[in-house]
């Protein structure tokens, strides 16, 4: 069978597509970044009292901050939120009033 005289219609053949993949893999290295860690001061506290939450490790200048009921980040399952440029602080749907 011969290889077809012209390229498809996308003008690239598989090939190429996969070079580009391999080229771009081995000499495309991710950025280093730290973890983002969030630590409460103090770190033991009785309920009703107050705690600050230290966000450590934070690349750039973040816009704002969210806290979170559980392992994902959906909108119902948002406790607070935190706008950085106007310092303002807003509830979220999971929010019960006692956090």
């Amino acid at each position: 069978m011969e290889p077809p005289s012209a390229p498809p219609r996308g003008g690239r053949v598989p090939w190429q597509e996969l070079l580009l993949a391999v080229s771009l893999l081995t000499f495309w290295t991710p950025p280093t970044t730290a973890r983002v860690t969030v630590d409460s001061v103090p770190p033991s506290v009785a309920e009703g009292k107050d705690v600050l939450l230290r966000v450590n490790n934070v690349t750039g200048a973040p816009i704002g901050y969210g806290w979170f009921r559980g392992k994902t980040i959906e909108s119902s399952h948002q406790i607070v939120s935190y706008a950085v440029d106007k310092q303002l602080t807003a509830t979220g749907p999971a929010h019960s009033g006692r956090e």
